[in-house]
């Protein structure tokens, strides 16, 4: 028999059947794929890459090639990853296997593996003050946990971000929602007809944010709501009196003992003896509940 290669199956365009082909085409076929993807893992190694993100299973004779020429291969199929590893090093997500253009090259100070928590992980540090992504490992004793400070953690994200693109504030804890509240049921009371029934509601709605805020901490919804009520009434603006006030609320509560109550300017430190054109306030408070001690700081405008 000689020395032949048989290959049995259907070419492009052409009807069923057998074709013999020579050994040495077959080789020849082999060394010039070689040969060209040796070529292109050169020419990319040759802009000055030396690691490549792939999205999906590499080869045995690239990974070969990327070995010979110093470049490390990470394999990620998560396309969300790929994102965010984008966005941290700069580079860009390329579709074929091609030297890149210089602003496609993306960089990043170190790429190493560390265990955290039984669990290998691949670092991109990235040094540069200016990246756009940080990543943040939770670790807890039971998913539960997890979820709580996860939730935590992206509820503080959200709110930097948010300052960031607005910096202008309200008062907090319900106060804005309870003022507008109040002012919109007083002007239901002066319109004529139907209306002043939705208008009243709606201002009626608002009271969830401080009710809610009240049930979440413990407290009595209803008696707190009407304290507010009272407060915003009264136009009380005075420190001492809006001590006196929170002292109340909170010893209305037997399982709380209230440790302080501190209206101090923003910028100092200062504890402030009246309100109004003095900027912006830093009031805060604590609370023992039990063994737990709870702390809160708001910054009025």
């Amino acid at each position: 028999m000689d020395d032949r290669s048989w290959y049995a199956g259907a070419l492009p365009e052409q009807d069923d059947g057998v074709f013999s082909l020579q050994a040495a085409d077959l080789k020849n076929y082999n060394d010039s794929e070689e040969a060209a993807l040796e070529k292109t893992i050169k020419a990319i190694r040759d802009t000055g890459v030396n690691l490549i993100v792939c999205g999906q299973a590499v080869g045995e004779l690239a990974l070969h090639f990327c070995e010979k020429f110093g470049i490390l291969v990470l394999k990620c199929p998560s396309k969300f990853e790929l994102r965010r590893i984008c966005r941290t090093t700069g580079a860009a997500n390329l579709v074929r296997l091609e030297p890149p253009a210089p602003d496609d090259i993306g960089s990043c100070a170190r790429v190493y593996l560390k265990e955290i928590g039984s669990t290998n992980c691949t670092i991109l540090e990235q040094e540069d003050a200016t990246s756009k992504v940080a990543t943040i490992v939770v670790r807890g004793s039971s998913p539960n946990i997890m979820d709580d400070v996860e939730r935590a953690i992206d509820d503080g994200v959200h709110t930097v971000k948010a300052m960031t693109r607005d910096a202008r504030f309200v008062a907090g804890a319900g106060g804005c929602e309870l003022q507008l509240a109040d002012l919109l049921q007083q002007h239901a009371e002066a319109q004529p007809g139907l209306d002043q029934y939705a208008i009243n509601k709606y201002g009626l709605a608002l009271e969830v944010v401080p009710r809610t805020l009240a049930e979440n901490a413990g407290l009595d919804a209803a008696n707190i709501v009407a304290a507010l009520y009272a407060a915003h009434k009264a136009g009380e603006r005075s420190p001492a009196a809006l001590r006196a006030c929170a002292a109340a609320v909170i010893a209305s509560e037997p399982r709380m003992a209230l440790e302080y109550v501190s209206l101090a300017a923003a910028d100092d430190g200062r504890e402030l003896e009246k309100l109004g054109g003095a900027g912006a306030v830093m009031a805060s408070i604590a609370v023992q509940l039990g063994e737990t001690r709870l702390i809160d700081n708001v910054l009025l405008p």
